[in-house]
């Protein structure tokens, strides 16, 4: 997957990295490796299973595709991918083998510490995220995820909610 695209889209001063397997890092190299890097094989297949997905998450892995396609219908800019572990990122490159993806880059970021340039997105699309933050998430934190879904997408957003993947696109 070549990516020389994105350039465009990062902060001044930041850079992403190739880690292997497709994946572009932003995570600094003493953090890459993670708890979530090092279970991804078997979060995968967690996330895969109609009833953990259902008991957990209160969602359906058959929606999975369509939330997708929908996330990514009408936007005319890049797919970008991101996710804390490239672990992750390296087993959706395997199931992305022979697609084009010549417009598409999986980086491996910090939610908090993205790289990517204010308004950089039309669509943020959050597949197994929301459960993680759930109930426990302190008004700090949700101040926070505002601030980025603002950042990333400007002022008016509209935000669609199934479980624990949400879908927000700028208006």
């Amino acid at each position: 997957m070549s990516a020389e695209w994105i350039q465009e889209y990062l902060q001044p001063g930041r850079r992403l990295v190739d880690v292997g397997a497709g994946v572009l890092s932003a995570v600094e190299p003493d953090a890459r490796g993670s708890r979530y890097d090092r279970q991804a094989r078997s979060y995968d297949l967690a996330i895969g299973n109609r009833l953990y997905t259902r008991l957990v998450w209160s969602a359906s892995t058959t929606f999975y595709a369509p939330f997708a396609q929908a996330s990514v219908a009408q936007s005319e800019r890049p797919l970008i991918l991101v996710d804390r572990s490239a672990g992750m990122l390296a087993r959706a490159a395997k199931r992305l083998a022979g697609a084009d993806t010549e417009q598409m880059a999986l980086v491996q970021a910090d939610l908090f510490d993205l790289p990517f340039k204010p308004g950089s997105f039309e669509t943020v699309s959050c597949h197994g995220l929301l459960h993680r933050i759930g109930q426990s998430a302190t008004p700090r934190r949700n101040e926070e995820l505002a601030t980025l879904a603002r950042t990333a997408l400007g002022d008016s957003i509209e935000l669609r909610r199934e479980g624990s993947m949400a879908y927000l696109r700028s208006h």
